[in-house]
């Protein structure tokens, strides 16, 4: 009977032992399920359908997070990116903001087309004279994929579809940064409808793979593009661009900010383009204009205006007069095809109105090759030639205007300067531009 007893004992503190450690290894699966948990938490995924808040899902998101919104589904801005905090300043920060049908897109890296992918996008509409995405100061590290952006329907103008930063920031740390519009739709549904797809007053923001038309009027100076009180860098690279005023303008409106110049700009691969429907119905100016800006790179771009205009214009500009520090340097200008311009590039030297600084450092290199050449009407006087620069004679006038032409593209340049001492010859000192390899396609 001992042995039996002792047996049973045995079994007794074996089975405690074994439920001992059964409970032992749930407790640690159950941390380690728990820590998995957490982790996943921190980077969220909210689905919205139509009908839910998405500024509140916008101020409930912390970094990492994704925003799917249903595809068709309409929401009315503003919607105010939020500022939250600092964060760890790596691209593990953005907040996601897309479509929830990524297959109706375009593929990453491919330019979105209306007609094919429009029906796979959710909307956020701008509602009367106010945007339909805003920022709050400092707001960073917000992502929109697939997202159709317009003013509401009942919204007789809008100035700003989306409005980042503000032209009313005075210090650098208030502009928003890290914003990236991938593969969106950005429009104006008809004529005097907006002023402007992107109100570019921001940081680091990139405009990638989207389509932004419509944006015309009369008696409206409109753009796809327009950025003048904020510092850069911006990524403009293959989008389909429409603006009667100007498809992209940077400067245009004096700074807030003190000596602040747009900065590191890169213009690669978009097609902008001028519809002939708006000749005689929208006020044109050129296509692509720079008034205020420095490294800037405009490479392999499409620019084709079906109403006559200049394709390329580099005018420094003070505009209002308050931002002496303005002007256009580091600018490279390449493999460009430019299509039906009334003129190739038209270069201002310094303002003619107020006090700026000159343009320098311009390089034009196998670039705007026109592939239908159009007569200048403005004179032509003589060119003398500096190693690789181009510099002009002027006789006794404050405005030189001349014209060359290298294969199909027409240059025309204006200097204006008051400072211009009275001489009865006098060759400009500054080394402003220089073509290189300009040959017909």
């Amino acid at each position: 009977m001992k042995v039996a007893g002792e047996k049973w004992r045995l079994v007794l503190r074996s089975a405690a032992f074994g439920a001992v450690l059964v409970a032992a290894l749930a407790f640690v699966f159950a941390e380690i399920s728990h820590s998995q948990a957490t982790r996943q938490g921190r980077q969220r995924v909210v689905t919205l359908k139509a009908g839910d808040d998405l500024q509140a899902a916008l101020k409930a998101a912390r970094f990492g997070d994704t925003i799917i919104i249903q595809a068709g589904a309409t929401f009315t801005g503003p919607i105010i990116l939020p500022f939250k905090g600092p964060g760890s300043g790596t691209d593990a920060d953005y907040i996601t903001i897309r479509t929830s049908d990524l297959n109706g897109i375009a593929d990453d890296g491919a330019r979105i087309k209306p007609a094919l992918h429009a029906r796979a996008m959710p909307k956020i509409v701008a509602p009367r004279e106010q945007a339909a995405v805003g920022t709050e100061a400092r707001a960073h590290h917000y992502k929109f994929v697939g997202v159709e952006f317009l003013p509401a329907s009942n919204a007789n103008y809008v100035y700003n579809v989306i409005d980042l930063g503000s032209s009313d920031y005075t210090s650098t740390p208030q502009f928003p940064h890290h914003l990236i519009f991938d593969r969106c739709y950005i429009h104006s549904p008809g004529l005097n409808r907006a002023r402007r797809g992107f109100a570019l007053n921001s940081a680091e923001t990139s405009i990638v793979n989207s389509h932004v038309s419509g944006f015309a009027g009369a008696g409206d100076e409109t753009q796809a593009i327009a950025g003048w009180n904020g510092p850069g860098p911006f990524h403009i690279v293959n989008n389909y661009l429409e603006g009667a005023g100007e498809v992209v303008l940077i400067g245009g409106a004096d700074p807030s900010v003190p000596n602040l110049v747009p900065s590191d700009i890169e213009i690669r691969r978009n097609y902008l383009r001028k519809p002939r429907e708006w000749d005689g119905r929208a006020s044109v100016k050129g296509t692509f204009e720079l008034k205020n800006a420095r490294r800037v790179v405009i490479e392999g771009n499409l620019i084709e205006s079906e109403i006559l205009t200049t394709a390329i214009v580099l005018t420094v500009r003070n505009q209002g007069g308050k931002a002496p520090w303005s002007t256009i340097e580091d600018v490279e200008i390449k493999n460009n095809i430019v299509r039906h311009a009334s003129t190739g590039i038209n270069i201002l030297g310094s303002d003619n109105e107020h006090r700026s600084q000159e343009a320098k450092r311009i390089r034009i290199v196998t670039s705007c090759k026109q592939t239908a050449a159009s007569k200048s009407r403005l004179p032509t006087t003589r060119w003398s030639r500096r190693e690789t620069s181009l510099l002009p004679t002027a006789r006794r006038q404050e405005t030189s205007s001349f014209a060359t032409t290298s294969s199909n593209l027409i240059t025309t340049v204006l200097f204006a300067s008051p400072r211009v001492p009275d001489a009865d010859e006098r060759i400009f000192s500054a080394p402003v531009f220089r073509v290189e390899s300009s040959k017909e396609m």
